[in-house]
């Protein structure tokens, strides 16, 4: 059963059904099964309370509850996806069993003092202005991160390379595993779909799906990158190395925490590498 199609109104309603693809994926409820079914398994959230980080039309809280989440909780900045998913919700499932909160992701992050099981961070990284601080945040809300982001393409500027060498890079057989494990943030303009259709834009710092997991390990964090590898599989046109990817992240307590910054470079022992004689 495809539950985007049997509670049509959570992609009937959401704009990105008319998105051009240039902009991100177009919304359709085969997408959308797919998509979930590899980012958000069913036995992964049954039981669970989800967190779901700029939440749109709230198209994951049917998926979440649907498949037997204890409760879902949406923070959405739009007004319109805000009232228009809240009904939408409202339509089929419980109110004690959803929330959805008008706020930015900053603010809520900044002020929030629940746990939840597991947060959902789709589409909102590519915009942080601080990723450190956004991911450090993340790590105090929930001990299983999922985080959907886009794979900004800072080699590929066609504003500086010439179009051959850019086909050079692409061909290159070690560029795919160098787009996934490079650890670099790029800066720069960044865009967003809003309810009523329209596509702004900003500023933003994007990490890359190497950075991403470089800080989460340092949060104490392992990686799971086989959600992406599937959606690679399945929809290859909107997940690959240039693109979109999806990683899961869960809390390890052996895995060892480092510091950022040159303030902790001396309280930690274990940032030690080698010691040197220098001669005088």
């Amino acid at each position: 059963m495809n539950i985007f199609r049997t509670q049509p109104e959570f992609i009937d309603m959401d704009p990105r059904i008319h998105r051009p693809k240039e902009y991100g994926y177009v919304v359709d409820p085969e997408f959308m099964l797919t998509r979930h079914e590899a980012m958000l398994p069913p036995d992964l959230i049954k039981e669970k309370r989800v967190v779901d980080l700029g939440s749109c039309l709230a198209a994951t809280g049917a998926w979440c509850l649907s498949n037997g989440a204890s409760f879902y909780k949406g923070i959405e900045i739009d007004d319109v996806f805000v009232k228009n998913s809240s009904i939408c919700l409202n339509k089929y499932y419980s109110t004690e069993s959803w929330s959805i909160t008008r706020n930015s992701i900053e603010d809520f992050l900044g002020n929030n003092e629940e746990k939840y099981d597991i947060l959902i961070a789709s589409g909102v990284m590519h915009g942080s202005g601080d990723p450190l601080k956004i991911l450090s945040l993340f790590a105090g809300i929930a001990d299983y991160i999922v985080i959907e982001s886009i794979q900004t393409n800072t080699i590929f500027d066609q504003e500086i390379l010439s179009a051959d060498t850019i086909s050079t890079l692409k061909n290159d057989p070690n560029i795919e595993s160098f787009l996934e494990s490079a650890s670099y943030i790029s800066v720069g303009p960044r865009a967003m779909s809003t309810s009523n259709k329209k596509t702004i834009e900003f500023s933003g710092l994007s990490p890359s799906m190497g950075a991403i997991i470089y800080v989460m390990k340092a949060l104490g964090f392992d990686s799971n990158n086989q959600p992406y590898l599937k959606l690679k599989d399945l929809v290859p046109d909107v997940y690959a190395p240039d693109s979109r990817f999806v990683i899961h992240f869960k809390k390890n307590e052996h895995t060892a925490s480092r510091k950022f910054g040159l303030n902790n470079a001396f309280s930690d022992s274990n940032n030690i590498l080698d010691e040197h004689t220098w001669k005088s």
